[in-house]
């Protein structure tokens, strides 16, 4: 089996905060982070995006998802979890990123 790391990014249907998902096929274990990047981006065009976007209560609910890893025996479950959180999966695109 090949050891990669799967990587998506997509937006919580719950906050609107941008995150990143990623998979390790070897352990098995899925985790998400806040898309930093992207939020900073977000954050600082205040001028043409309304504040309340991407608040400190918004960024607070997603605290809970990133603290744990949740397990996962394929990509397919990855994506089923996906749709279970209310997001479609067609719409994401996993990069691989292949571990040496």
């Amino acid at each position: 089996m090949e050891q990669a790391i799967f990587k998506a990014h997509f937006v919580h249907p719950l906050t609107n905060v941008p995150l990143i998902m990623l998979y390790n096929n070897v352990t098995g274990l899925i985790s998400f982070e806040r898309d930093e990047e992207v939020i900073k981006v977000i954050t600082s065009m205040k001028d043409i995006i309304p504040e309340e976007v991407i608040t400190e209560e918004k960024l607070s609910k997603t605290d809970h998802i990133c603290r744990s890893a949740y397990p996962a025996n394929s990509l397919d479950d990855v994506k089923e979890l996906l749709e279970t959180i209310g997001i479609n999966a067609k719409h994401i695109k996993f990069e691989k990123i292949f571990l040496h």
